[in-house]
């Protein structure tokens, strides 16, 4: 019988299987003949998984895939790049139609290189190992073990690692309080890289499920009594004590009053999408428990709601406020009854997992680095800078300091009185080696106020590699001008220049009064500093809308220390502190005064030392809203 084209290709993959196993014969071959025939393999995996239909092939390549796997995995010299192809081989073979189970038998093997790598690339594969052979039978042990890996994994993979838990605990689940349980966890470990699709899909779950609601309730309120939860837990928490938290109002612990006390604890704090839920579910409460409505009549009345900048927060209030006066006993519960059944349809997370990027086999030029191509985003040569990025070290120590769809940097800067250590992580998305990598930290200002010292880079950033750098930097004295990192490197034969701000600013050396003052001292040591030159006014004016709450969060977010009580007009705000300096300790006093109907802020500095003064106004003006 006359072969066919297939028949011919599958004797050839075959052989190839066969020779890689026995590596020409048992005698130690040469490494070019190695290398030629790992290329041919591994090519031949790739065509086995796209045809996708030999079961033999693919259990043959499979077994073929787990002991190079297991050599370099145990090999006393590093073979990073057999290890990468391997696991690689293995997460397409995972997800093929025949070999599922062959690849369950690498599952400790994998588990293990995904606890001990640092390697992103191989993080990722690892990850899709535990996602294609995961079913109803091992699917807990794979989401542990996910849940687990996801406390202390690499925030480049730690969004694609969330999508994949939620689809496995969704898809597999027999019990929905398991699914919800492992939802909420998921929050608590990586709010920040929680996508919408996530949260909001648990909520249409618990609000179809009717077993479930209760024990969803019980959950969000156990864990939004801590102060520090993430906002995507306020705003599950709010949307399901809004549906749901009559179920639980009968326990002690969960009263209708505690229930509205906790998420007021957290309505100053949070953003104004999710102040916009926590008004909602008030709204809920006038009805479900209308002992409770009087309280929060004076909530929807009180100025940062009623007359709040913010016109969605306004209109809420206005409206939810009238709603709970309407006389009409049709009218409330037609508004405020429970959401109706949400129609079944496929999950938005799955098609938030398929669109997502995953930047180590798909790369366009690094001249995308900044973002785009270098020739539209910046002229030939000239630096990319990291401006937009800044922002969010305002109130935070730890933050991306730049992002591309092949390069990210992150910093986490900590302070010690007088000192600040920033440790940096580059992180090469990319599949080819960034080369001839460069550094130089320096002050702007021809009197820097800071003493700088950057630790030296490797030369190359591998594919997938993790970097860190530390800097370590000593205020000196009062400075206005933040540092700046200059990183040179080529990527595939083009010279790239990032010019990175370093956010280290003279209020974050600022600690607070080890003993509070009270109206009296504030009051005396205000006189005792006297006016110009040691007292410096300025006045802005915010593009966006603001109210008391995030004007304080932001500046004890900006280490300015808010003393409570002193002013007398109860608007105002009052702060006191110390800043470091190897130069000596400085004494700051400050008086916040703001407008919120003008939309102004108004800040009066007095300071010890005249430079102090005028290196935070300069602070303020750039960095507070």
């Amino acid at each position: 019988m006359k072969k066919t084209v297939n028949d011919r290709l599958k004797e050839s993959i075959n052989e190839i299987i066969v020779q890689s196993a026995s590596k020409a014969g048992g005698a130690k071959p040469k490494a070019q003949y190695l290398n030629a025939m790992h290329s041919l393999f591994f090519e031949g995996v790739n065509l086995i998984a796209h045809y996708n239909s030999d079961s033999e092939l693919q259990c043959r390549a499979t077994d073929q895939l787990g002991q190079f796997f297991i050599e370099a995995d145990t090999s006393r010299v590093p073979m990073p790049n057999l290890r990468f192809l391997a696991i690689q081989g293995l997460s397409l073979m995972a997800r093929s139609s025949f070999a599922s189970d062959k690849v369950k038998a690498h599952l400790p093997g994998v588990l293990n290189a995904l606890k001990t790598t640092q390697d992103v690339s191989v993080m990722r594969r690892a990850v899709d190992v535990m996602y294609g052979v995961c079913d109803a039978e091992n699917v807990q042990i794979i989401v542990k073990d996910l849940l687990s890996f996801l406390k202390t994994s690499d925030y480049a993979v730690r969004e694609e690692v969330v999508l994949k838990i939620a689809i496995l605990a969704e898809k597999h689940a027999t019990d929905y309080t398991w699914y919800v349980n492992v939802v909420l966890t998921l929050i608590t470990l990586a709010g920040d890289h929680i996508a919408d699709e996530v949260w909001h899909r648990v909520l249409q779950i618990v609000t179809n499920v009717e077993d479930v609601q209760g024990h969803a309730a019980k959950t969000v309120f156990q864990a939004m009594l801590d102060p520090s939860c993430h906002e995507n837990m306020v705003k599950v928490g709010a949307y399901i004590l809004g549906e749901f938290g009559h179920l639980i109002a009968n326990d002690p612990g969960s009263l209708p009053q505690r229930q509205l006390d906790i998420l007021q604890t957290h309505y100053p704090m949070v953003s104004l999408e999710c102040r916009g839920v926590l008004l909602s579910t008030y709204a809920k409460f006038t009805f479900s428990f209308p002992e409770l409505k009087s309280e929060i009549q004076t909530i929807f009345r009180s100025d940062n709601v009623f007359r709040s900048a913010h016109a969605e927060i306004q209109q809420r209030g206005n409206e939810y406020f009238n709603l709970s006066t309407v006389a009409n006993p049709d009218v409330v519960p037609a508004v405020l009854k429970e959401m109706p059944i949400y129609e079944e349809k496929q999950s938005r997370i799955l098609s938030k997992l398929e669109n997502s990027k995953d930047t180590t086999d798909k790369v366009g030029s690094l001249t995308a680095i900044g973002g785009g191509a270098v020739e539209t985003t910046a002229p030939p040569g000239a630096p990319l800078k990291n401006d937009e990025f800044l922002a969010a070290f305002l109130t935070s120590d730890q933050a991306k300091l730049f992002e591309s769809s092949v390069l990210q940097v992150g910093a986490k800067i900590e302070y010690a009185k007088q000192h600040a250590r920033v440790t940096l992580f580059y992180g090469n998305r990319a599949a080819e080696p960034m080369t001839d990598v460069e550094t130089n930290l320096f002050s702007p200002s021809e009197e820097p106020g800071l003493k700088l010292s950057a630790q030296e880079m490797p030369p190359t950033l591998q594919p997938g590699a993790q970097v860190p750098q530390v800097l370590t930097l000593e205020c000196l004295e009062s400075f206005k001008e933040m540092p700046v990192l200059d990183v040179s490197l080529k990527y595939q034969g083009k010279a790239i220049v990032l010019r990175l701000v370093v956010p280290i600013t003279v209020n974050k050396f600022l600690a607070p009064l080890p003993t509070p003052m009270d109206q009296a001292q504030f009051g005396a040591k205000w006189q005792q500093i006297g006016g110009p030159p040691r007292e410096v006014t300025i006045s802005s004016t915010p593009e966006d809308a603001f109210d008391n709450e995030s004007l304080s969060a932001a500046l004890e977010g900006a280490k300015f220390a808010i003393c409570p009580g002193i002013d007398p007009r109860p608007q105002n705000l009052v702060c006191a502190g110390l800043l470091n300096t190897t130069g000596g300790i400085v004494g700051v006093l400050m008086r916040v005064e703001p407008n919120v109907d003008a939309c102004t802020i108004q800040y009066t500095i007095r300071a010890s030392n005249e430079t102090a003064g005028a290196c935070l106004a300069t602070v303020l003006s750039t960095l507070m809203p």
